[in-house]
């Protein structure tokens, strides 16, 4: 059985295609809308729903759209077999994961600060060629014009650098500590709203690059945990600070440990689902 399969996916559906089904892994997310949304990037399969709405329905819906969805990724698989040479890491034009969305980095722009800008796609149905390497993807746009999601008509994010288009490592450099800066804001942010409904008190925040753990909390209160995951969606940068600020009350996982982090987090073990399906050490 072929099969398509998004690196964060948290559901399975298989669709029937012209040549016998297709095992499609995807994401599964809600939000504050009111119809199901498909977006088809050169990762996966991406759907968002309205709140409650049952994942039977959404199944279904994907077996009425399934030529739909199999034409596109397969064009998107096509795309990246077909890519011949993927210019450096870091370069003027490349992408990169940030919260769930895809950035572009845009060098040579003044300000001594990175900043992040959205703009309207340029054109619906941009081909791409892409190479996934970790967090960072690798691009190359057609003429038309730059966007992730093909038939999309959701804002691309573009993150503006001061950095010269001839040096990479500046470019990485800048695009780096814009992202860690952002993971520490959130990791504090997470530790004031959570930190309190636990009735606990952390006495040290840090940032760790260890390559098997997300995270880790310390009997004497220090909490730490990788800056990569501000580049993953939300929910799981918030399930992980949850996870070790209970630790500051249980430092193992018995059956108490969880009990309070569902206290404060009566989804987690979908978000800890989420998680466990993306290895730390193929993204860093």
């Amino acid at each position: 059985m072929n099969s398509f399969a998004h690196p964060l996916a948290n559901r399975m559906v298989t669709l029937q295609g012209p040549a016998g089904p297709v095992a499609i892994r995807y994401i599964l997310a809600t939000g504050q809308r009111r119809s199901v949304g498909l977006v088809v990037t050169p990762q996966g399969l991406q759907v968002r729903t309205p709140p409650l709405l049952p994942a039977a329905q959404v199944d279904a819906l994907l077996q009425r759209k399934a030529g739909w969805i199999l034409q596109k990724l397969q064009a998107a698989q096509q795309q990246v077999q077909g890519q011949t040479a993927a210019p450096p890491p870091w370069s003027d034009g490349a992408w990169f994961a940030w919260r769930g969305e895809w950035v572009q980095v845009c060098a040579e722009f003044p300000g001594r600060q990175p900043r992040l800008q959205w703009q309207a796609p340029a054109v619906q149905d941009v081909g791409m060629a892409v190479r996934k390497t970790g967090y960072l993807v690798r691009a190359q746009t057609s003429q038309h014009g730059n966007t992730l999601a093909s038939g999309s008509e959701r804002p691309v994010a573009r993150l503006l650098v001061n950095a010269p288009r001839s040096v990479p490592q500046r470019i990485g450099a800048c695009v780096e500590r814009w992202l860690r800066a952002q993971a520490m804001q959130t990791l504090q942010d997470y530790c004031h709203q959570y930190a309190p409904l636990l009735g606990v008190v952390p006495t040290r925040l840090s940032l760790t690059n260890a390559s098997t753990r997300w995270g880790s909390a310390s009997s004497n209160g220090a909490i730490r945990v990788h800056w990569r995951l501000l580049q993953l969606p939300p929910p799981l940068f918030e399930y992980v600070v949850v996870h070790e600020l209970a630790h500051l009350r249980e430092m193992n996982h018995s059956p108490r440990f969880w009990a309070h982090v569902q206290r404060v987090m009566p989804d987690y073990v979908q978000r800890r689902t989420m998680l466990k399906a993306i290895r730390l050490d193929e993204w860093t």
